[in-house]
């Protein structure tokens, strides 16, 4: 059966701030505008079908925040929050307007093409019908109609490998790097001390993770850190990203935290950029009050300050002699 088609319905994608190209992981941003002729508004929330849309095509669909409706796209809901005007179509002959904006990903280099999509709704005509509400009212005539989206294209591409920071592990966007010390910069050798790093701008969250201070040899060589580097928290307005990172002083020769590099890859400029904290100077003492702590097995050693080697005897009448080797 031929799908009865209008003109006096339409859909609209666009993307905003459409480029030639995008890259992995960016985040982008498409305008669906539904827009009524003829008709005075909207009985329901539009449906669309038919056609190859995010998941279909690969592409990762990211959640607003704020949200006040479900639309349905091939039988699957997507939360989104829906406006009674556009951003990107102007109104024109238009009686009535709905728009919502989705965002999505695609984490692999490509052309993609959303197009064919048949979209559905109930139009309120205007007129109303022989029918009555139950307090005995006319109801308003409504009319099922149905229409076709204009196609989208975009292209994404890989991330270029000339330039490319050593440091850089998939950071897109734009950002800088703080670096505060929580703890007394007055420090002892082996005393503990937390820096927070902040990295802060826009971009995508998810592919910011914490510089890795296990390969920067001026932490390594006078600091003790774990071999892992923290997950991270974003803040609830989006506006950085924060590690807080805990390691030891090895040494009196120690004068500062040296600053820390942050690469990301800046899609506006098309181009790697790297940027520095700034170094926080410390002072560092010697420490006489050294504590090394084992259990009676010998296992689960605790070495809190420096390199030590630890030997146990056991001898016939149960007794343990513990032989601790270091400096």
């Amino acid at each position: 059966k031929a799908v009865p088609f209008t003109d006096n319905f339409a859909t609209f994608f666009n993307i905003k701030g459409k480029r030639d190209f995008y890259y992995p992981s960016e985040i982008i941003e498409m305008e669906v505008v539904f827009a009524l002729k003829k008709f005075k508004e909207f009985s329901s929330v539009p449906v669309m079908s038919g056609f190859n849309f995010l998941e279909e095509q690969g592409l990762h669909y990211i959640q607003n925040s704020e949200l006040n409706q479900k639309i349905m796209v091939n039988s699957r809901e997507y939360p989104v929050f829906i406006r009674n005007n556009s951003e990107t179509v102007q109104l024109g002959n238009y009686e009535a307007m709905l728009s919502f904006i989705l965002k999505f990903r695609a984490l692999k280099a490509g052309v993609y093409t959303i197009d064919n999509c048949i979209v559905k709704t109930q139009a309120i005509t205007g007129n109303y019908s022989n029918q009555t509400d139950f307090w005995g009212r006319r109801t308003r005539e409504t009319v099922a109609i149905y229409c076709k989206s204009n196609a989208l294209k975009f292209e994404v591409k890989e991330l270029p490998d000339k330039n490319k920071p050593i440091d850089f592990s998939g950071a897109l966007g734009s950002f800088n790097i703080e670096v505060v010390s929580s703890s007394d910069t007055d420090l002892k050798v082996g005393d503990p001390l937390t820096m927070h790093i902040n990295i802060v701008g826009t971009g995508a969250w998810e592919f910011v993770n914490c510089p890795d201070l296990n390969k920067i040899s001026a932490i390594t060589d006078f600091f003790r850190l774990g071999a892992e580097m923290p997950p991270g928290l974003v803040t609830e307005d989006l506006s950085r990203k924060e590690f807080n990172v805990k390691l030891r002083v090895k040494s009196t020769a120690v004068k500062e935290i040296p600053a820390i590099p942050f690469s990301f890859f800046d899609v506006s400029k098309c181009q790697y950029v790297t940027k520095y904290s700034k170094p926080i100077p410390i002072k560092v003492f010697e420490n006489t009050n050294k504590v090394f702590s084992f259990t009676n097995s010998g296992l689960g050693v605790s070495l809190d300050y420096d390199e030590i080697s630890i030997s146990r005897e056991v001898f016939t009448d149960g007794g343990n002699k513990y032989s601790i080797n270091g400096t």
